[in-house]
Order: structure tokens, then C-alpha cells, then sequence
């Protein structure tokens, strides 16, 4: 009895699986974010065969993340979360929609099974126990009526768990019809099957981040490309006067636009009309230098002569010979 009443708090505690199977089943056939990677995955399968087939054996999501192209070495993941992300953008993360499908992934259905089974058949022999016990007691002990209470309340537990297994079961049944695999021809247990589907959407939640995180990098290169060699006061100049000139002047509840203006060098904006933006001093003395240079016209290098050019060479002055007067200065006459 004692084992009897282990194995049965063992069952009721894994048969609470069974609801995130149930889930699961839901989960799955809702799922509008895994029917469009199934329906991408099944377009490029194609597309690589040159075939037109109707579907797939999902075991295959197993293998997806281990596929990589020939040029850029990505995995086929990383090219439907690139599609998914362009074409789809408010398609959340796979891994957070199928969280029931996580759990039932790391539950072994089997086991669960024959628990049960195993379960009646010690209830059974309890009861033919109980019996022969009876015979040799009395009826009105309180031992003897707690333990038939047991039995009865526990023989209604485990009706009550096969009936709602052999349903769960049945939802499990339509789900792989669903996904147009059939039962009885090839059988894939839940947690088999559910954790091919939960490794392929962790597979596939690192692929989106990555490429969300590279469209931002390249967004962000993209806006820094544009001030590239322009002066940091330019760019805050001609930002403040397309600030100030883009606004529309109400004249009498009419609004009337500004005149248009066009971009100039250093991001400094002309307009067409005959009041203009007030120059900054930097770019007053870079205008000025500017017309300088033009009117002086090219400049003529000179060579610049070396300091020590008075310098007599030694060896020509033991040549030629020293005069007197340089004799007289040096000390030696």
C-alpha cells in the first residue's frame, strides 16, 4: 500500500503536464509566427531543389541551423530571420509565443504512461488485499474504513487520469495531423517532437537578434556618412536654420511656406531671398584667407640659404695659403 501511495503521488503531480500539452496542441496551431518560417523554409527548400513540393518532415527544423550559404558562411536561420524581420516586423520572438511547448519538451510522456498503468494494477491488488484483510477483522475498524476510503477516492483519481490522457492523447493526434504527419504510419512522441521545435526557436531568437542588432549598426553608419567631413558648428548651424526656416508663417489664418532654400558648402544654407543667415566668425576668417590667397596668386619658393655659408672650406685654405694679414690675426707671425 505504502508503494501504492508513492507511484500515485508521482502520477498526479506529472499528470499536471498534461494541461501543458493541451496548451501546447493550441499553441502550435496558432501560431501565425511559426507558420510563416514553415511556409519561408519550405519556399527556399524549393527554390534550392527546383521541386514544388506541398511540405515537409519537421524533424528537419533540427538540422536548419547547421545549413550555411556558400558566400557570406550564414545558416539558412539567419537568412528567415533576415526575410522574417523585412517583410514582417511585428512578428514578435518565436521562443517567448510556444512557452508551454518548452515544458512538455522536458516531460517524457512515456514514463508517464506506464506510471499510470502501473498505478492500477497495484490499486487492484490493494483491493483483493483489503479483502482478505476484512475477513479476519471486524468491519467497524477505523483502520480497516480509512483504508477503504482511500481505495475508493484513489480508483476515482485514476479513472478520472486515464480519461483525460486518452484525450490529451487525441489532441496530440490532430496536431500531427495538422502538420500532415500521420499517426499511425510514423509516431513521434510529444516531448520528441516538442523539443525540435523549442531548440529551433532558441536557434532562431539569436538569429533575429543578431540581425536586428546589425540593421541598427548599419542605420547608424548610414546617418554618420552623411556629416562626414563637415564641421561640427556647420552641422548645428545649418540644422538651426532649417529649424527656423522650415516653419510656415500664418498671414490672416492662411499659412504661406518660406522661400526654398538650397544646401551649400559646409551644410550652410542660401535662400533665394534677399536677407541672409548671419555668418559665424569661423566662417567670416576661412572667406577672407580664401580671397587673399586668390588675389596674391601663386607663391614663388625661394631656397633658403644655410647659416653656415661664410664658412671657408679648411682644406682650400692650406691650398692657396694664408695672407699676411690673416697670419698676424691667427697668432702666427
Amino acid at each position: 500500500l505504502s508503494d501504492w501511495s508513492r507511484r500515485h503521488s508521482e502520477a498526479v503531480v506529472s499528470t499536471q503536464s498534461t494541461g501543458d500539452l493541451k496548451e501546447c496542441c493550441k499553441e502550435l496551431q496558432t501560431c501565425q509566427t511559426f507558420h510563416l518560417i514553415i511556409s519561408y523554409l519550405l519556399e527556399i527548400g524549393n527554390f534550392l531543389r527546383q521541386a514544388q513540393d506541398d511540405g515537409f518532415d519537421l524533424q528537419f527544423l533540427s538540422k536548419v541551423a547547421d545549413i550555411k550559404d556558400t558566400v557570406k558562411k550564414q545558416t539558412l536561420v539567419h537568412h528567415i530571420a533576415t526575410m522574417m524581420h523585412s517583410n514582417h516586423p511585428e512578428r514578435g520572438d518565436l521562443h517567448k509565443e510556444i512557452g508551454h511547448t518548452h515544458r512538455v519538451g522536458r516531460i517524457i510522456f512515456d514514463e508517464m504512461e506506464a506510471s499510470i498503468s502501473k498505478m492500477d494494477e497495484l490499486c487492484d491488488n490493494c483491493w483483493e488485499h483489503l479483502r482478505t484483510i476484512s475477513k479476519h477483522t471486524s468491519s467497524t475498524n477505523e483502520v480497516l474504513q480509512k483504508q477503504l476510503t482511500f481505495l475508493k477516492s484513489a480508483a476515482e483519481r485514476i479513472n478520472t487520469l486515464g480519461v483525460v490522457m486518452k484525450r490529451v492523447r487525441n489532441r496530440y493526434y490532430n496536431l500531427l495531423l495538422f502538420f500532415g504527419i500521420d499517426p499511425v504510419k510514423k509516431f513521434i512522441p510529444p516531448d520528441e517532437f516538442c523539443r525540435v521545435i523549442s531548440e529551433f526557436a532558441l536557434e532562431y531568437r539569436t538569429a533575429i537578434e543578431s540581425v536586428i542588432q546589425e540593421q541598427a549598426k548599419k542605420k547608424k553608419m548610414k546617418e554618420r556618412r552623411k556629416t562626414r567631413g563637415i564641421k561640427i558648428t556647420d552641422v548645428k548651424n545649418s540644422k538651426e536654420v532649417k529649424e527656423k526656416g522650415g516653419s510656415t508663417v500664418e498671414n490672416n489664418g492662411v499659412q504661406e511656406p518660406n522661400n526654398s532654400k538650397k544646401k551649400g558648402i559646409f551644410g550652410k544654407t542660401k535662400s533665394n531671398v534677399t536677407q541672409e543667415t548671419p555668418e559665424t566668425p569661423d566662417e567670416v576668417t576661412w572667406s577672407l584667407e580664401k580671397a587673399l590667397n586668390k588675389s596674391e596668386g601663386p607663391r614663388k619658393r625661394t631656397r633658403l640659404k644655410s647659416k653656415m655659408n661664410q664658412r671657408k672650406s679648411l682644406r682650400r685654405t692650406l691650398k692657396n695659403g694664408l695672407t699676411e694679414e690673416e697670419l698676424i690675426a691667427a697668432g702666427i707671425k
